[in-house]
């Protein structure tokens, strides 16, 4: 993949586009990526962690010590047979012509032999021998592991000296898309290691995200409680929820996952009506009794209506309680604040 800078630093496949003229087909958000990367790069410089990548690289001369021992051996037992099968030839009579003609085959088969061995010895020597890491560049990353983060952060480094950095244990970084929200990253070491992991980069749309689902569910839960935008969006964010593009929820982003739902807010559904699950709005009591609205408001302030009769819903609007009684309580205490207008009671 392409690493691209403008507009924003990302990775891009380029095959359709060289091969055939295409645009380039995926694109994945720089970022994520990069951070993960280089969080991995300040693991690794760790001590503790040069110390088995040393061992690991010894491991792995020794191996290829032994192997390459093994190859020069498998060489030499087919020179040996060819020499063998070239000598019981050449002592055959020359009138024995079958015999000759076996001896013969049984030379040209060694020949082959021989050949097969010198080309795998010489495919073994291309593969490339990990060299320890040179004390002095060892003692530099153990240095610049107690300040490196910083001076990474800083903007100290200039972007080819970073890139240095990451090459000298980095030998390839392979990105797979797993989900339209999720990449896996496999980190392949100078050892011939991985690490991996999966990171989430922005997309454009909430309804690809893998948590979609759950967001919905839990949006429509507080929803149906009343609960605010706003608050819904607090609820998400404390769950560890993000938005598409990977962002905290705000109240607006909580909304436009209402509207596309066709959940109206609370507010909305209280604005001219009578009731809301099953109790009386303000306007619609107040409409019942004949009254204005601000006389339900002052039996809420003085006490008259308490607690257990008022419902306050999170959006800040009040609910009361449809009960025959109370109703025939209130309608008592309008007659008389009808006749003496100052009155409370």
């Amino acid at each position: 993949m392409k690493v691209c800078y403008k507009p924003g630093v990302r990775h891009a496949c380029e095959g359709l586009s060289k091969t055939f003229g295409e645009p380039m087909c995926a694109h994945l958000d720089g970022p994520p990526v990069e951070t993960f990367v280089v969080q991995a790069f300040f693991e690794a410089i760790a001590p503790a962690q040069l110390d088995a990548l040393d061992n690991v690289i010894s491991q792995q001369n020794q191996e290829h010590s032994r192997l390459e021992h093994y190859h020069q051996q498998q060489i030499q037992r087919a020179q040996y047979d060819v020499d063998l099968a070239r000598r019981r030839y050449e002592q055959v009579d020359p009138d024995n012509r079958l015999v000759a003609a076996a001896l013969e085959q049984q030379w040209e088969t060694q020949l082959q032999a021989l050949q097969t061995a010198q080309e795998a010895a010489h495919r073994f020597t291309q593969k490339t021998v990990v060299n320890q890491i040179p004390s002095q560049i060892r003692q530099q990353f153990s240095d610049l592991n107690q300040h490196l983060p910083q001076i990474w952060s800083s903007e100290q480094l200039t972007s080819e000296q970073r890139k240095q950095l990451l090459r000298s244990l980095i030998a390839r970084v392979i990105l797979k898309r797993i989900a339209p929200d999720q990449v896996h990253v496999k980190i392949v070491w100078a050892s011939g290691h991985f690490s991996e992991g999966v990171v989430t980069p922005p997309i454009w749309c909430q309804a690809d995200a893998t948590q979609y689902d759950a967001i919905l569910k839990l949006t429509e839960r507080l929803w149906r409680q009343g609960q605010t935008d706003l608050q819904i969006a607090q609820a998400l964010n404390q769950a560890g929820f993000r938005t598409a593009r990977n962002l905290q929820f705000k109240a607006s982003s909580v909304m436009k996952i209402r509207r596309q739902q066709q959940w109206p807010s609370q507010v909305s559904q209280h604005k001219g009506a009578e009731k809301m699950d099953g109790m009386w709005t303000v306007q619609g009591l107040a409409t019942h009794l004949g009254v204005p609205i601000f006389w339900i408001y002052n039996r809420i302030q003085n006490g008259f209506l308490s607690s257990d009769d008022v419902v306050r819903r999170p959006a800040g609007f009040y609910l009361i309680v449809d009960d025959a009684a109370l109703i025939t309580r209130l309608r008592q205490a309008v007659k008389p604040s009808r006749s003496t207008p100052q009155s409370n009671s």
